[in-house]
């Protein structure tokens, strides 16, 4: 969004990639974590190793996409 001429709110038309790949990085992040606090709170040990690889292919993943974790970029 972002300030029309008029002074009313409009949606920006351009593309919007940097945008797109922070609320990505975030809901994957989020997933994750959702994981890991359902893991805990149930006890479910089994699913301790594969959430491991999963962070750690987040990390993977976004680092060698060339973005820090803290601005998306």
């Amino acid at each position: 969004m972002e300030q029309g001429e008029t002074g009313s709110p409009e949606f920006n038309q351009g593309p919007q990639r940097v945008e797109a790949d922070q609320a990505l990085m975030t809901a994957h992040s989020l997933l994750l974590n959702v994981l890991d606090l359902q893991m805990d709170h149930f006890k479910i040990e089994a699913l301790e190793k594969p959430l491991e690889q999963c962070f750690q292919d987040f990390q993977d993943i976004w680092k060698r996409d060339g973005h820090n974790r803290q601005t998306g970029r």
